[in-house]
């Protein structure tokens, strides 16, 4: 009898960086059908942050594995035999009958986890007890514990029997335990510790799929043979129970097929049985591929599933929360993730990536930050402060002010002089003042301005005060407040002082000198 249940009760779904909301439903698969990923309260991708679109695949995380097994897997331990043309990644132990693992069927590199070319990871030990030969024909394999293992001159990689091994055929393989043992914590940074359960979001949202702008609910007709008329430019999904399923043995699609740009997402829904039988999908111009890698057969809650037929099948196999029986015998074209494997038929597993969608239709994401604003402000004061300025020099002074109100303020001032003030608010202001005199006077500069003129030719000082409000002054009211007329009149009674001393002096001496001669 199928146990069929969702893991939330045994394994709560994590929120994470992975996928948590999918836009409208039609969104999960980005393209015509974009996935929008949202990570509650997760950052912005640097892809967004920059203004570039962020395209993001749900299944990316695979690392192109062709079978991802969150804990143990069995390899032929049946002794029935068989191949993956790929590679394998599982969390717990790994125990085989008589297995090979062969390049990826599509041509597409293996994983580059652990080494430049895993063929199996393995999180935790090789169990010997039904083994019989693992070849690893076209990559290396990565054990985390490799405790009481030991290597032979050949570079098998034993127990305690060189006749039931793991070896690396590629190259000069492996010839040690170091070669073998995979660096700590590959794993672990490869599949975190919420990986699983970030997958079994993802499931449970292409379980929730309904009808929408970007995605078709579509069914099929006949029987056997069945027909499905895709819609192009779309997310198709496809809900249908395991004993209808298996009932059939073939899909044909009505002029429109499965492509980068229409995915097809086949929700199977539990009802009774834990049998599943596999569908050929017909009408691919690429032989052996069968459409795979723009299907998903989504298994959401399944906990005893057992993939059995005799059809061809092809696509992503997702089935997060599943103990799986691999019971085909005959090949599987894709891609599996479960929580464990036991491959007991003779069918093969064959690698086609499931292959992201094309960045296209994904609304780009520009982020600035909240805590940075920038005004700009320009100010023109209504008045304009003419003053009349004689200096003995021909003087030039730079005077830069850095006011409480960022500002920018020019002053100019000549002989008949008309002081410009332009305000304009920045991070830093700056006071120019430049005085061109052509007589000879002494005046104090605009009131607002601490500064001395010099009397020398150029220089320039720096000062630091606010800016005031532009008055205008007259000559009348310079005199007043430039000039004490008490301080005038002393000076011309002292000057006329000294010339009449002198006058008398110059007298005394002529006499002296009249005196002399005579």
């Amino acid at each position: 009898m199928l146990t069929s249940r969702m893991h939330a009760a045994r394994r709560p779904l994590a929120p994470s960086g992975f996928a948590r909301v999918i836009a409208g439903g039609a969104a999960l698969l980005a393209g015509s059908a974009t996935l929008v990923a949202v990570a509650i309260g997760a950052p912005v991708p640097a892809s967004a942050a920059s203004g570039s679109a962020a395209c993001l695949n749900p299944l990316a995380e695979t690392h192109n594995f062709t079978v991802v097994a969150e804990d143990n897997a069995a390899l032929g331990s049946t002794g029935a035999g068989g191949e993956i043309e790929g590679s394998l990644a599982a969390g717990g132990n790994v125990s085989f009958g008589l297995y090979n693992l062969l390049d990826n069927t599509d041509g597409s590199a293996l994983p580059t986890v652990g080494s430049p070319a895993t063929q199996l990871l393995v999180g935790g030990t090789v169990d010997y007890s039904t083994g019989q030969r693992l070849d690893l024909n076209a990559g290396f394999g990565k054990i985390t514990d490799t405790t009481g293992l030991g290597v032979t001159p050949d570079g098998r990689l034993i127990s305690d029997d060189a006749n039931r091994y793991v070896k690396s055929q590629l190259g000069a393989g492996q010839n040690s335990i170091l070669d073998y043992t995979a660096a700590p914590g590959t794993y672990v940074e490869a599949f975190p510790a919420d990986y699983f359960d970030r997958l079994r979001s993802v499931s449970a949202q292409y379980a929730a799929l309904a009808e929408g702008e970007g995605t078709a609910m579509v069914t099929t007709t006949g029987s056997g043979e069945l027909h499905i008329a895709l819609q192009a430019g779309k997310t198709n999904v496809w809900n249908v129970g395991a004993a209808e399923l298996s009932a059939a043995t073939s899909v044909t699609f009505d002029e429109v097929k499965p492509s980068a740009a229409t995915r097809l997402v086949i929700n199977v829904i539990p009802d009774g049985s834990a049998d599943v039988g596999g569908l050929r999908f017909n009408g691919d111009t690429v032989a052996d591929r069968y459409f795979a890698p723009w299907v998903v057969w989504n298994f959401p809650g399944w906990q005893d599933l057992r993939l059995v037929g005799s059809t061809e099948m092809s696509g992503m196999l997702l089935a997060p929360d599943a103990a799986l029986v691999y019971g085909r015998n005959n090949p599987l074209r894709g891609q599996i993730i479960s929580e464990s494997i036991n491959i007991t038929g003779a069918g093969e597993i064959h690698h086609w990536s499931y292959e992201a969608a094309p960045c296209r239709n994904q609304p780009e994401v520009t982020a600035t930050p909240s805590a940075t604003a920038t005004t700009e402000v320009t100010a023109t004061p209504s008045a304009t402060a003419t003053t009349e300025v004689t200096v003995m020099a021909t003087p030039t002074t730079e005077v830069t002010a850095t006011p409480s109100a960022t500002a920018t303020t020019e002053v100019t001032v000549m002989a008949t002089p008309t002081t410009e003030v332009t305000v304009t608010p920045s991070a830093t202001a700056t006071t120019e003042v430049t005085v061109t005199p052509s007589a000879t006077a002494s005046a104090p500069l605009p009131t607002g301005l601490a500064a001395a003129v010099p009397t020398s030719s150029t220089r320039a000082a720096e000062v630091v005060s606010a800016p005031q409000a532009t008055t205008t002054t007259t000559p009348d009211q310079l005199a007043e407040t430039g000039f004490d007329r008490t301080w005038i009149v002393a000076v011309a009674l002292v000057l006329m002082s000294g010339g009449a001393v002198a006058m008398g002096l110059t007298r005394i001496r002529r006499a002296a000198g009249n005196g002399a001669r005579h």
